[in-house]
């Protein structure tokens, strides 16, 4: 009589029967080489035929414009510094309007509700239709 041999496969064998990987493994990329080598600037890896090549960025008319712009305002800032010291006390007081003509009085906050920057202007003033206040909300 042949005795039949039934080998049940435990949890240990099967544990050694998987491969295992490491974090180097799972950080590899393609052919050879790694994630963090495949990111250097200056790989180790096999070199491909290009190079990275760098290039200088045209000055912007917005920068050339502001360079323009700021020589005149600290001029106008100058002059007006002149003009305040000879004027009668109280000619340049920004909160006495009765004798000014036209007027808008802007009034302006920024509130931060529920992780949300809300701004809000209320403009006033001789200027606006019918003397009318208007608000506006931006969010």
């Amino acid at each position: 009589m042949l005795k039949k041999n039934h080998h049940t496969t435990t949890k240990m064998e099967l544990n050694l029967n998987i491969k295992k990987t490491s974090s180097q493994d799972l950080l590899a990329c393609g052919n050879g080489g790694g994630l963090h080598d495949k990111l250097l600037l200056k790989s180790k890896g096999p070199k491909s035929g290009s190079s990275l090549q760098t290039e200088r960025v045209p000055r912007s008319s917005v920068l050339d414009r502001l360079q323009n712009f700021l020589p005149q305002m600290a001029q106008a800032n100058e002059k007006l510094k002149l003009q305040m010291e000879q004027a009668p006390e109280g000619h340049y007081d920004i909160e006495r309007v009765e004798e000014a003509g036209k007027v808008i009085e802007m009034v302006s906050c920024l509130l931060k509700a529920s992780a949300k920057w809300h701004i809000i202007i209320i403009a006033r003033g001789s200027v606006m239709s019918e003397h009318h206040e208007q608000a506006y909300h931006i969010v």
